[in-house]
């Protein structure tokens, strides 16, 4: 998530390096007997992909909590370390939320601020170039279909004004 963030500022200021930014320990991978990325992704109601036939990409769940909930989709090749290809957040905590500060905001830009229970909280999803326009129905609307549902799991309302 966080390398994610820093590529995407280093990009939007034109520091960027050559190669992004990786990340090299392995992250939390979903306990279930199927790990591959199906629908709905990481039991979230909307956040769909359509991954084709024989894809090689994979599901993994971080932190669920109150202050916190991480969703990730790694593309996963023979003899190489998994590649990010999707991530999803909700940060609920000042200083989590505060990380976020400086990039393009709005649902096009994958990045909503809101107040949650006098919290500020950041909705924050990216898909990276193997899954942009792969969203079921769109990239956008998993977007917003994860705010919502992170939104009520959090006590948040439905999503209003994130």
């Amino acid at each position: 998530m966080l390398l994610d963030a820093a590529n995407t500022v280093m990009l939007k200021a034109g520091c960027a390096p050559g190669e992004p930014l990786r990340v090299t320990s392995p992250f939390v991978t979903v306990a279930e007997d199927d790990g591959s990325a199906g629908s709905p992704l990481c039991r979230m109601p909307g956040v769909t992909f359509g991954f084709g036939p024989g894809s090689r990409y994979r599901k993994q769940v971080g932190v669920v909590d109150g202050r916190l909930q991480t969703c990730s989709v790694v593309w996963k090749a023979p003899r190489t370390p998994d590649e990010p290809a999707a991530q999803y957040v909700m940060a609920g905590d000042p200083r989590m939320a505060a990380l976020f500060a400086g990039l393009p905001e709005g649902a096009g830009h994958g990045l909503v601020r809101t107040e949650c229970n006098g919290r500020p909280t950041v909705f924050y999803g990216n898909a990276g170039s193997g899954l942009k326009g792969s969203g079921r129905p769109g990239d956008r609307r998993v977007f917003e279909n994860f705010t919502e549902s992170v939104s009520r799991r959090i006590g948040c309302g439905a999503g209003e004004g994130a």
